[in-house]
């Protein structure tokens, strides 16, 4: 229900159901250019961050060695898309299977909006 924040969820719904230039407009209304190029919008809602959270607090819990992605990210992990090996990755199908749900169903319409 609320894993996608709720008038993003319902704005890109509505142009999946029914394409046209006002509701593509409505999505774009959600998106705010912070810089040229760069856009930012809500994403998650309250169920989103709490599903995403408790995944990651069971990757941390689960004593599997794990890699920070960057030196600037203390508390990230690197998830094996099943690609290939990366050192220090671990394997979270739930992550991979939102991630998927995540780009094929708004990252990539919403940056092809733009």
């Amino acid at each position: 229900g609320n894993v996608i924040h709720g008038p993003l969820r319902s704005a890109v719904d509505a142009a999946w159901s029914s394409p046209s230039t006002g509701r593509e407009g409505s999505v774009r209304s959600l998106l705010h250019e912070v810089v040229p190029g760069v856009h930012r919008c809500r994403l998650l809602g309250p169920g989103g961050i709490g599903a995403l959270r408790a995944h990651l607090d069971a990757v941390s819990a689960s004593g599997i060695p794990s890699r920070r992605p960057n030196g600037m990210n203390r508390r990230g992990i690197v998830v094996d898309d099943g690609g290939g090996p990366i050192d220090g990755a671990v394997s979270v199908p739930e992550l991979l299977t939102f991630r998927k749900m995540l780009v094929d169903r708004y990252v990539r319409p919403i940056g092809r909006l733009l």
